[in-house]
């Protein structure tokens, strides 16, 4: 299992968690992400050690399954920046 690194891009919610299923539309999480909601907007930093490289990409949580608290797991669909920016805009407003 991969580790990630979260941060919410509205709250101050971040975490460590570890990747259990990954494709190319998103990813499942594992972890201590218990206080995520359906359409919170992560920012999610893979660092990838068997090729000793980083990445950031954003995300929106599409559904969490609680566990024991603060376990959970959770989908999370990649999102394009323009949409992050685009729902930050939108709830300023």
């Amino acid at each position: 299992n991969q580790n990630v690194a979260l941060s919410s891009y509205k709250t101050d919610f971040k975490s460590s968690s570890k990747v259990s299923n990954i494709s190319l539309g998103g990813v499942c999480i594992e972890g201590e992400c218990g206080n995520l909601r359906v359409g919170d907007l992560l920012k999610i930093n893979f660092s990838l050690d068997k090729l000793n490289v980083e990445r950031v990409m954003s995300g929106k949580v599409i559904w969490v399954q609680k566990g024991t608290a603060p376990e959970a797991t959770a989908g999370i669909q990649f999102v394009r920046e323009e949409e992050v920016y685009g729902q930050l805009l939108r709830d300023i407003g």
